[in-house]
């Protein structure tokens, strides 16, 4: 399992154990699965989305920043969105 943190200057939008990641990198979609090698990214605007246990999840994001390291995921980015929000 990885350890997922998405956070905006206003709030923590989201703190879970999930079991991928994909951003969307300022060079194409990243996937990340656990044991993913440590990595810093700029994120481009696009839809970031995590799979717990069989479901996908999407939010809509703005440009910013993904760090990988030790199974853990910080999502640094200037707004987060749901599909219903």
């Amino acid at each position: 399992m990885l350890k997922l943190e998405i956070v905006t200057p206003e709030k923590r939008v989201l703190d879970a154990e999930v079991d991928s990641v994909t951003v969307p990198t300022a060079t194409g979609e990243a996937g990340i699965l656990q044991n993913h090698a440590p990595l810093i990214s700029a994120l481009k605007p696009g839809v970031l989305a995590y799979a717990v246990k069989g479901t996908t999840d999407k939010l809509a994001i703005s440009g910013g920043f993904v760090e990988v390291n030790s199974d853990m995921v910080s999502v640094l980015v200037d707004s987060a969105e749901a599909p219903d929000e």
